[in-house]
């Protein structure tokens, strides 16, 4: 089973932003053996590296890694130990990204939805969960930005011998098979229409 930590200095700031009935999922998920949170007047006791050895995705409150100088030693660590990471923040304006979708920085608004609770239960019960950060970003149209990042590659006329698409395609190659076509113009066409499905589904168009 897949475990999931959360770290957080002000244990009311999920309140701020999740209703009753997420937070009551969320408490289930803790109940279920899924989730350790950890919030305010534990955090002195409960946190060492050696503590998170037994999660595979951790989210950390931004104000709490500064505050205790921590915000390197976490990053190292869980890159070292390929974790997931998560650092969440009321001041974050700009969602990134990085490690190949495993380093997620996000708004604590867009971290604290009534998503979350949903993701940590097929997280934690899913063997072999794709993308599990771009899950917990876009929910079921998670595909979205991989598709946008092919279709950049493909306008930029770069060949399958340029780094840059090389590492893409050992990396998402399994994901744009479907896009298989004579051309690159016709390759484009099939994403563009499924780009715009995609988009249709969040309600964004």
């Amino acid at each position: 089973m897949n475990k999931v930590l959360i770290i957080d200095d002000r244990i009311e700031r999920k309140r701020t932003h999740m209703n009753d009935n997420s937070i009551k999922k969320l408490s289930n998920c803790v109940n279920q053996g899924y989730l350790k949170m950890i919030t305010g007047e534990n955090l002195e006791k409960d946190i060492s590296f050696q503590y998170c050895n037994e999660f595979s995705l951790m989210a950390f409150h931004k104000s709490w890694l500064v505050s205790n100088t921590l915000t390197t030693s976490i990053e190292e660590y869980a890159k070292r130990e390929q974790k997931f990471l998560v650092v969440f923040s009321g001041g974050i304006g700009q969602t990134i990204l990085l490690n190949d979708y495993k380093y997620l920085s996000i708004n604590s608004a867009l971290f604290y939805t009534e998503r979350l609770p949903k993701f940590i239960e097929t997280y934690a019960i899913s063997d072999n969960i794709e993308y599990p950060l771009l899950q917990l970003l876009y929910g079921n149209n998670w595909k979205l930005p991989i598709y946008m990042k092919y279709r950049q590659i493909l306008w930029k006329g770069l060949s399958v011998e340029d780094q840059e698409y090389m590492e893409f395609e050992l990396n998402y190659g399994q994901l744009t098979k479907q896009f298989s076509a004579p051309t690159t113009d016709d390759i484009l066409n099939k994403l563009d229409n499924t780009i715009k499905n995609e988009i249709i589904k969040m309600n964004v168009l």
